[in-house]
């Protein structure tokens, strides 16, 4: 078996590529959230708190029209799977929000 087998198949690939793009989501969301419209297509979707928000301009308008100054983002966990045949990635994101003058996320105080 060639050594390098694992990387002729990116689908084999769907862990690295979902933890990059959350990385990348997440970096770019605190530095320049404007940039995320790059991101998204004009049939992509945002649901929240169960508005239906479509297209890349209209998702990040609604991501950059909040109350606070400040938003950071401190992830628990990233899990990757991969989906359908068309090579896409399922990326599901837990963690918290710090927001304007919260308290730093302190793992510790999570724990039963």
């Amino acid at each position: 078996m060639d050594t390098y087998a694992i990387f002729k198949d990116y689908r084999l690939l769907f862990d690295v590529f979902g933890r990059a793009f959350a990385e990348h989501y997440y970096r770019t969301f605190e530095s320049n959230p404007q940039a995320l419209v790059g991101l998204y297509l004009d049939y992509s979707m945002l649901t929240f708190e169960g508005e239906k928000i479509q297209g890349a301009a209209a998702i990040v308008s609604k991501l950059t029209s909040h109350p606070f100054q400040q938003c950071a983002h401190a992830i628990s966990t990233v899990d990757c799977q991969p989906s359908g045949f068309s090579g896409g990635v399922l990326v599901v994101v837990n963690g918290f929000l710090l927001l304007d003058d919260d308290a730093p996320f302190e793992e510790d105080a999570f724990r039963d």
